[in-house]
């Protein structure tokens, strides 16, 4: 190993440079990691979020059924005038779009967490998480 006496300080220069680099590396690594969490963390209070957003639109949706069922009794029965239906038959739809549209919101948070966990979509989706699914749907 050859190295000059004096370099004019290019080695001590070099020497700096590296330990610069690495202190810029080791900070975007933690930066990275910091990140990482962070998203984890807003997938998994998004979760909570949409489970009790679903329950809301599952409720109404129910509540809007009934009031439909009952309008289209009344219709039968003479009670009320056609109207009455159509309006709870709309409300009923409007109710049944909002719960699909929460579903779908939730399973985009589901895939939000599978990445934010790893994963690359490039594989299925995992099976643990499919059951998870179907659990909370009571399928």
């Amino acid at each position: 190993m050859n190295l000059p006496i004096f370099d004019g300080g290019v080695n001590s220069a070099n020497l700096d440079i590296a330990h610069l680099q690495k202190r810029i590396e080791i900070a975007d690594y933690e930066k990275a990691i910091q990140t990482a969490f962070k998203e984890v963390g807003d997938a998994l209070a998004g979760q909570d979020t949409y489970k009790e957003e679903l329950t809301a639109r599952e409720l109404d949706e129910k509540a809007n059924q009934r009031n439909y069922d009952f309008a289209h009794i009344r219709y039968q029965q003479g009670v009320d005038n056609y109207l009455n239906v159509l309006v709870a038959q709309r409300s009923l739809y409007t109710a049944q779009q909002s719960l699909i549209t929460t579903q779908l919101g939730r399973l985009n948070q589901q895939i939000t967490l599978y990445k934010a966990l790893g994963g690359d979509g490039n594989h299925d989706f995992p099976e643990f998480l499919t059951q998870s699914l179907r659990a909370e749907d009571g399928m």
